[in-house]
């Protein structure tokens, strides 16, 4: 069988085709989003890495969790919802993430804010050949074996195995660590492997 090779980036087009389509099967088997009062989704599958939860749909059947639109704004222990209606509430748990933030480098060392930061395959500074980040980017799957991958790609940098292209072709190469799409995890896993002869 011969092995068919073909652009990164339409690799990624076609791997985003997929992902999509297997995911809104996935929401229709399960009911749809307005089946279950969920919104409609605004952005592609592959845009944030998805949450999986065995409880939440089924709980959402049952009605052991109602969906609200958005917060208005608090009225004490009232919370207002922009569509007007209002609960009151024992607890509210304000989950929105996180700020990509490094305190101990200055904004000097970095060369922008954390969060403008880009990094050459998501781990080497542009202008500094010996700073590294690892477990920044998002993914689509777990951290931690692509977290491995990047620490094996700089100790294989660090050792000479193969060298990092100069810094004009890190700044062109290099992707946003906080407006990128989620990265594809096994294609950016290869990609660091084909960087080190390891493919």
């Amino acid at each position: 069988m011969p092995t068919i090779v073909t652009p990164s980036a339409e690799r990624e087009a076609f791997v985003h085709r997929m992902f999509g389509a297997g995911i809104r099967g996935i929401a229709e088997q399960a009911g749809a989003f307005d089946g279950l009062g969920l919104p409609e989704p605004t952005i592609e599958p592959w845009q944030e890495r998805p949450t999986m939860s065995m409880e939440f749909i089924p709980a959402l059947k049952k009605g052991r969790i109602e969906v609200q639109p958005d917060i208005a704004r608090f009225d004490g222990h009232a919370v207002e919802f922009t569509d007007g209606s209002r609960v009151e509430a024992d607890v509210i748990v304000y989950a929105t993430g996180y700020t990509l933030s490094f305190p101990f480098l200055s904004e000097e060392v970095l060369g922008c804010d954390a969060t403008e930061l880009a990094l050459y395959r998501y781990i080497a500074h542009a202008d500094h050949d010996d700073l590294f980040f690892v477990g920044c980017q998002r993914v689509t799957c777990s951290m931690w074996p692509l977290a491995e991958q990047q620490s094996l790609w700089i100790a294989r940098l660090l050792t000479g195995e193969f060298a990092l292209p100069d810094a004009s072709e890190r700044r062109r190469s290099a992707r946003s660590l906080a407006h990128s799409d989620p990265v594809l995890c096994s294609l950016y896993a290869d990609e660091l492997r084909c960087d080190t002869g390891r493919s």
